[in-house]
């Protein structure tokens, strides 16, 4: 097999490389990542600035972009559109509920699904216990199964795996994708020349345990595999838009 790995926390990760050394046992990993941390970058595209592909070693780059800009140039620069399975991880955090449309983790692994790729994000449900391995292990589960079973097409996995040592995982759940509840209080802060500046990420979000919900498999200390589509229709409301007669 010929693996591209990518991530949003750069190259300097510690789920990256226990991603690349657990997945190494499957085929040729090919690493193409940020060189700076992207989390949060979602699933954008750089388009105006110019890419620059760094190779730093064998089967390893670097690129000053986004996910999404490593596993385009990966896909079809690096690899030459020869492929067969697309990991993004692991991410340094959960990505759960509504995390998954910010998330920069999530939105690699939905390029890998857009070029016709069978993808996955993975990411380590942090509790600061650091057990990357047991998502390493994990992954390698995950990219078993996707070898030997075909998704839909436009379908593509967000798998989150409990910070707890392997043994102590109680099991999958296949999930949906939960309810996160974020803040509204914006932090202001103050630089030392007194200008005033906004960090978004300072205040903790919460989330309801729904049942069913990737939160709730999460608390459950189960791993949470959620089936994730590109298609973004809302069948359920044409027949309500049709009827405005727009």
């Amino acid at each position: 097999m010929r693996i591209l790995i990518t991530n949003d926390d750069g190259i300097h990760s510690k789920g990256l490389r226990v991603l690349v050394e657990s997945i190494s046992e499957m085929g040729d990993v090919f690493t193409v990542v940020p060189e700076m941390e992207q989390s949060g970058a979602s699933h954008a595209m750089t388009l105006n600035e110019p890419l620059k592909l760094q190779r730093l070693e064998k089967n390893t780059y670097i690129v000053n972009g986004t996910p999404t800009d490593c596993v385009r140039l990966g896909v079809i620069l690096v690899m030459k559109k020869k492929v067969d399975m697309v990991i993004s991880g692991i991410n340094a955090g959960a990505n759960l509920g509504d995390d998954t449309g910010y998330s920069g983790t999530v939105g690699g692994a939905m390029e890998g699904c857009m070029l016709g790729i069978p993808s996955f994000a993975v990411s380590l449900a942090l509790k600061g216990r650091d057990n990357y391995e047991s998502a390493g292990r994990l992954a390698v589960k995950i990219a078993g199964r996707l070898k030997k079973n075909k998704l839909p097409k436009k379908t593509y996995l967000n798998v989150n795996v409990p910070d707890l040592p392997y043994g102590k995982i109680k099991g999958t759940a296949i999930t949906y994708q939960g309810k996160r509840i974020y803040g509204k209080k914006i932090p202001e802060l103050r630089n030392p020349k007194g200008g005033v500046y906004y960090w978004l990420s300072a205040e903790r979000s919460s989330g309801r345990l729904d049942p069913g919900s990737d939160m709730e498999a999460i608390n459950r200390r189960k791993v949470s595999v959620t089936p994730l589509s590109l298609d973004f229709t809302d069948y359920g409301t044409l027949d309500v838009l049709r009827k405005w007669k727009l």
